[in-house]
């Protein structure tokens, strides 16, 4: 206290100096019209300057947040692409010149409508035929499987969620060709079931279940999810298992809706009747 006191009495005269200062440049700006618009005019052009300059830097700044989130969504877009490629290289004939013919392509979009609380949930994206979207191409992320799509207009499209009960997708374990059925028994969002699996199949708790080679929706190879729990139901000679998927269905933004350009004919193929 001593010291705050001795500070004010060895300053006291340049205090009231600025005090005074004040005081006078108040008497002046506020009785002589001339000096109150200079004072007035320098303030707004000083206001003006620096609130440029701040609206400047926060929109570099707001800009660069838009930028790192779109350069966030760019890469993951390329991750997505490039194990997509590998899917690709994976299961497609060579031919010469060892390059690998294109089977599919993957169209990226956002939703704009999710449900998750019902039995049969549906997506809507912000892609349709415009985009080359068609029925029954199957929707994926980088994690896993989103679902099907069911539904096309000009510029949307209306996707059967796995977390739908008439969702039907053919799946195998990653380590085998065993293979059964995903569905979705309406109970739990982040579970799916596995049904129909081979009683001799080998399973283990965390196993990947992925999708098939016999679907023409998807390739073989996307995540589904992992197992949770193996059982035999009413003395079935089939595992049903409980899939945690790898997706979670209620924080999905962006997807990938996967066109294969073989389908039409394969499914040509398929419908032909037998000779």
């Amino acid at each position: 206290m001593q010291e705050l006191l001795a500070f004010l009495v060895r300053y006291s005269h340049f205090m009231l100096f600025c005090i005074l200062q004040f005081f006078s440049f108040y008497l002046i700006i506020n009785y002589n019209q001339a000096q109150k618009e200079i004072f007035f005019n320098t303030t707004n052009t000083f206001t003006g300057k620096f609130q440029k300059k701040y609206d400047e830097v926060k929109s570099s700044f707001i800009s660069r947040e838009i930028l790192d989130s779109l350069s966030d969504r760019i890469k993951d877009l390329e991750e997505e692409k490039e194990i997509y490629r590998m899917y690709l290289q994976t299961h497609v004939e060579p031919v010469k010149d060892s390059l690998y013919t294109q089977k599919y392509e993957l169209i990226s979009a956002k939703i704009i409508y999710n449900s998750v609380n019902t039995w049969d949930n549906f997506i809507l994206i912000d892609k349709g035929a415009k985009d080359g979207v068609q029925k029954g191409m199957g929707v994926i992320t980088s994690k896993g499987v989103i679902g099907i799509v069911r539904n096309v207009s000009e510029h949307y499209a209306k996707i059967m969620s796995l977390l739908n009960s008439q969702t039907r997708i053919s799946a195998c374990l990653s380590k085998s060709n065993h293979f059964g059925t995903v569905t979705w028994r309406g109970k739990d969002p982040t579970i799916a079931t596995l049904i129909d699996l081979p009683s001799h199949a080998k399973l283990a708790v965390n196993d990947t279940i992925v999708t098939t080679q016999y679907s023409q929706i998807f390739p073989r190879g996307i995540n589904i999810g992992r197992i949770e729990k193996f059982y035999f139901e009413g003395g079935s000679n089939f595992h049903t298992v409980d899939v945690k998927l790898f997706e979670d269905l209620s924080n999905v933004q962006f997807v990938m809706v996967v066109k294969n350009l073989y389908k039409s004919e394969a499914d040509s193929l398929l419908n032909q009747s037998s000779l």
